[in-house]
């Protein structure tokens, strides 16, 4: 969020990281446990290959 420039956690949500796990963009890294406390998304092959 603070790499891009958002203060509000819910539009981030909805905006882009909800959409990103749509698209098979990003994954978590504790998919079984979308709560975990040290919960973080990495990127995919296919959000690799995007950024390319």
């Amino acid at each position: 969020m603070g790499m891009i420039g958002l203060k509000d956690k819910s539009n981030f949500l909805e905006l882009y990281l909800y959409p990103a796990i749509r698209h098979n963009l990003v994954e978590s890294i504790y998919p079984e446990n979308p709560k975990h406390p040290q919960q973080k998304y990495r990127l995919t092959d296919n959000g690799k290959a995007l950024l390319k």
